[in-house]
């Protein structure tokens, strides 16, 4: 019978990650991203971009404020990779089908924990704001992991 140790031992390095200088795996990157800050702002629909080539998973924290009338997020995604910028590739509305909510209008977490979003190229929050006095406030994070 022959030695296969070296292809198991091979095979528990490629699939656990398993560094051996620490006995310990390799972690997955995580990045952080404040998107969006706004006090105060203009009636106008806004588009933040998330950049999901390399990275499987999204969470999207959504802290939103109409002050005298409405804010309304939604949620697009993009497959187009054909080096088109961002802002001009075609998106579809992800909301419903990823998140379970056509729109959101309060505070929310958004989680992909599933990785429903990992084949997108970008992930687009389009945020509406249509307040009387210009009063609206809303803060939009990422966080995006391996």
């Amino acid at each position: 019978m022959k030695n296969t140790w070296p292809i198991i031992a091979l095979a528990f390095i490629l699939l656990t990650g398993f560094t051996g200088s620490n006995g310990n795996q390799t972690q997955p990157e995580v990045q952080y991203k404040l998107l969006a800050d706004v006090t105060d702002g203009t009636d106008d629909t806004y588009a933040y971009y998330v950049d999901m080539k390399y990275f499987s998973n999204v969470g999207i924290q959504l802290d939103l404020d109409g002050g005298t009338g409405d804010i309304t997020a939604t949620i697009e995604a993009t497959l187009q990779d054909d080096g088109t910028v961002r802002g001009s590739c075609a998106y579809v509305d992800v909301t419903e089908a990823v998140f379970g909510a056509a729109t959101f209008t309060a505070d929310a977490m958004l989680l992909d924990d599933t990785g429903a979003l990992a084949l997108a190229r970008y992930v687009k929050v389009k945020i509406l704001a249509a307040s009387t006095d210009n009063d609206a406030d809303w803060t939009v994070r990422a966080r995006i992991r391996q």
